[in-house]
């Protein structure tokens, strides 16, 4: 900090003409580094800031598809907003992810989950999944990843054998008969030691889950609005 004192006794100025230019030369050098210090802080601020406001208005322009998707068929959607965080990851931890497994998700949505599971498998794990809206599975496709198949058809159309199955399909907004026929073909589907993931944001439809299979649930209340997740294991031919 520059600091200029005057001697009152003798009325002097103790700086030199000499003296004083070099230390106003300083100054001014003080000034210009603080001036292009404080231009990049206020670029830095405004670059981050655009960058939170484009992140912002992607996560809305995701989100708004998912509504309007909700919008056309409700039925189909279940729900008007995509599954939470905290719900995809209590689904993906009831499976033991290890060896090449075989994976499918039916009623994929928008791929909330979609992306989780693609991230938790294995180089060599593959994954099917089964969404019935066109625009919704173009959009899963458009993640481009080799080990993942898209299939525009209904979920009672699964065959084969996997070792897990997830699913966000609204059973309780099903007709009965759609509804008996995909939990039918998730059991002849699903393998010895495999494991069906189901949520449901009631829990009227246990007594369905319970003509197949053996289950455990977890609530979730990190999610709009709170769901159950079911882990559930075949004990019986139905």
């Amino acid at each position: 900090m520059l600091s200029l004192n005057c001697d009152r006794d003798e009325g002097k100025f103790p700086l030199g003409p000499l003296q004083i230019i070099p230390t106003f030369c300083r100054f001014a050098s003080y000034l210009e580094t603080f001036r292009h210090d404080g231009v990049n802080m206020g670029i830095c601020l405004l670059w981050r800031y655009v960058s939170m406001l484009a992140s912002a208005f992607t996560l809305m322009r995701a989100k708004a598809d998912f509504v309007h998707q909700f919008i056309r068929n409700p039925r189909k959607m279940g729900s008007i907003t995509p599954s939470s965080d905290a719900l995809c990851r209590t689904m993906v931890d009831s499976v033991a992810w290890s060896g090449q497994l075989r994976v499918a998700e039916l009623g994929a949505g928008d791929g909330v989950l979609t992306r989780r599971l693609l991230a938790q498998m294995a180089p060599d794990a593959t994954l099917d999944v089964f969404e019935i809206s066109s625009a919704l599975a173009q959009k899963l496709s458009a993640l481009n990843d080799e080990r993942m198949t898209v299939r525009t058809c209904s979920a009672e159309y699964l065959n084969g054998s996997y070792d897990a199955i997830f699913s966000g399909l609204p059973l309780l907004s099903l007709s009965p008969e759609l509804r008996d026929a995909i939990l039918q073909a998730v059991y002849h589907a699903l393998g010895p030691n495999g494991v069906f993931v189901q949520f449901q944001y009631t829990s009227l439809t246990q007594p369905d889950l319970s003509r197949y299979f053996t289950w455990e649930r977890q609530r979730v209340l990190k999610n709009v609005p709170p769901a159950w997740v079911y882990r559930c294991t075949r004990h019986y031919a139905p």
